[in-house]
């Protein structure tokens, strides 16, 4: 029985998780369909039902089916679908990293300031030279606080502050903590992580101890990307 866009739309907005199971591994089953049933999906008017594509794409599609549809939804109106989608095409081939930059850059204009946050960091992950220029203007003059903060963080991970972002972490701020350590692991040098390593094994609370472990278990997802 073919499986209709609405059908698969409803069973992910607002079906059981019996429904989420039948219509993954009817995707599984049937490469074809699922392309198309899911090209369909990313023009879904309900947000819920895209982000849910920029999941499936990837798990579901060989790679050129899943950058097609990928790539269409990093422009998407809503900024968590182009956030996901960005995402699962660097995590899908680091050579997207290079291509996305000029969306990143958009990004940083965008009201939202969880996308520009989140824009931030993909750029500081790239080491986009260019970036940081308009990051800096964000840590100057940003409304909003989030914004400002996350981008006067980034500026010193794009500088190379190495021995200034060490001593803010064992100098614990705590309640800055969690950015300093963020910090010096999207910096991602050996002294830098041997600080987290070691802030970890020997930090003066136990929250901040366990952030620091945590953080280092995400290395590969944050590691620095070349794009040059």
């Amino acid at each position: 029985m073919t499986l209709t866009p609405d059908e698969a739309a409803a069973a992910i907005a607002t079906g059981s998780d019996a429904e989420m199971r039948r219509l993954q591994q009817r995707l599984a089953a049937d490469l074809p369909m699922a392309a198309a049933l899911l090209g369909e999906l990313a023009n879904n008017r309900n947000v819920a039902v895209r982000d849910w594509v920029t999941w499936a794409a990837r798990r579901f599609l060989d790679r050129g089916a899943a950058i097609g549809i990928l790539r269409r939804l990093a422009e998407d109106a809503d900024s968590d679908v182009r956030l996901e989608a960005v995402a699962e095409l660097v995590d899908l081939d680091e050579s997207w990293a290079r291509r996305l930059v000029p969306t990143l850059r958009k990004m940083l204009s965008s009201r939202d300031p969880i996308e520009v946050s989140n824009a931030i960091w993909h750029l500081v992950r790239v080491r986009d030279s260019s970036a940081l220029a308009p990051i800096q203007n964000l840590a100057e003059r940003a409304p909003e606080t989030l914004v400002k903060n996350q981008a006067r963080a980034a500026v010193l991970v794009l500088t190379g502050a190495e021995d200034e972002l060490v001593k803010l972490l064992v100098a614990h701020d705590h309640r800055r903590a969690p950015l300093w350590i963020k910090c010096l692991l999207y910096l991602g040098s050996e002294r830098a992580l041997a600080a987290l390593q070691d802030f970890a094994l020997h930090g003066p609370d136990e929250e901040c101890r366990r952030r620091a472990s945590t953080a280092l278990t995400k290395l590969q997802q944050v590691k620095p990307i070349g794009i040059h």
